[in-house]
């Protein structure tokens, strides 16, 4: 059995813990990216990207940010990704986060067999209709609203008919 690294982000504001995947992980202010930090103002749109190699390291790379983004307070240079390791803190924008390495097993034990399925299946009891006794009021029916009526005319004609004196208009139903 074999065991994958994985990477985490444990947020100095709270405390909580995301899990880094899956990768390319993208960072930024915009609910697009895979972690969204979204009120904090210093954080550009697409702020930053995690990846991983072949070899299983991760890096961080800045995404031409405003404000920078920061590993252990040292700036991260746009197009020079930074290899990261367990207890980094990292930094984007005013929201901080701890680098968390850890390693998983990637083979997983076989579940047990499931039981030998029955061969009856229960069916759902289905209830028969019963309508109300005579002489109870049916419940009232909610009243559709009659459509909204919608001129068939193009507005720049109902500009126009508006512009044209009365006179003309009559003239032209005839």
């Amino acid at each position: 059995m074999t065991a994958e690294r994985k990477l985490t982000l444990q947020s100095a504001a709270d405390g909580g813990v995301a899990r880094v995947e899956p990768f390319p992980f993208e960072v930024g202010r915009d609910s697009s990216n895979e972690l969204w930090i979204g009120n904090d103002k210093e954080v550009s749109l697409l702020h930053a990207r995690f990846t991983r190699d072949s070899a299983g390291d991760f890096f961080l790379h800045d995404l031409e940010s405003g404000n920078g983004t920061f590993v252990n307070e040292e700036r991260v240079p746009t197009g020079e990704p930074r290899k990261l390791a367990e207890g980094d803190e990292v930094r984007f924008g005013e929201t901080r986060y701890t680098i968390g390495i850890t390693s998983a097993p990637t083979e997983r034990e076989e579940p047990a067999p499931a039981p030998a399925a029955s061969t009856t299946h229960a069916l759902p009891r289905l209830l028969p209709h019963h309508p109300l006794p005579p002489g109870q009021p049916q419940p009232a029916r909610p009243r559709r609203r009659a459509p909204a009526r919608r001129s068939h005319r193009h507005p720049r004609q109902v500009a126009a008919r508006q512009q044209r004196p009365a006179a003309s208009r009559s003239e032209t139903r005839s």
